[in-house]
């Protein structure tokens, strides 16, 4: 168990009652730099719980590092992970659902090793790193750059970003469509 929090004495409590003290290791707080050992130790990452307006950076490193994942069947975690390809995604409102998960892992090796092989593909294949984020950022503010130079920013038109291949756009209720263009693998939809 690697970190420091209140569940920590608990969970020292419950590893002595279950008589696995000594194959359970607490760590404590631990360096970023000594993350990617730790995550590379794993058999199975879970990711138990998840706020639904952010992708948790856990999951990008579970996914880098090649980890079979547990998470919870919810929209922001389908932007980067699916079911039975890349991890094993649970219903959070099923008593019991992460750890028949983890059980279906346990038990089947092949199945752990497939999903880590996909996670790590993806991430890569998406370029979901810190780099990839910051080359992003920069085309995104080279793009803005571009459309003020060209008057579209400041003609009142609103520009509307979405990368999601074939995803429909409908203009809010009272604009109007001007253009549709993209900028390499960004879609972006003018409306006034």
């Amino acid at each position: 168990v690697v970190g420091e929090g209140p569940a920590r004495p608990g969970l020292e409590r419950l590893a002595d009652e279950l008589g696995i003290a000594a194959q359970v290791t607490f760590t404590g707080l631990a360096t970023r730099e000594s993350i990617p050992a730790h995550v590379g130790g794993f058999d199975i990452a879970l990711q138990p719980a998840s706020v639904p307006y952010a992708s948790p950076l856990k999951v990008f490193e579970y996914m880098a590092a090649g980890r079979a994942i547990v998470a919870p069947d919810q929209p922001n975690l389908r932007e980067v992970l699916r079911d039975g390809e890349t991890a094993l995604l649970f219903d959070p409102s099923r008593p019991g659902a992460m750890w028949d998960a983890v059980a279906r892992l346990v038990g089947d090796a092949a199945l752990r090793e497939r999903l880590g092989r996909a996670a790590r593909a993806e991430v890569l294949s998406r370029d979901l790193t810190w780099t990839g984020n910051a080359r992003r950022v920069v085309a995104l503010a080279q793009m803005l750059a571009a459309l003020a130079r060209a008057g579209w920013l400041a003609s009142g038109a609103v520009a509307v970003v979405e990368e999601e291949a074939g995803a429909v756009v409908d203009p809010p209720a009272g604009f109007t469509l001007l253009d549709d263009r993209r900028y390499g693998d960004t879609r972006v939809l003018f409306l006034a």
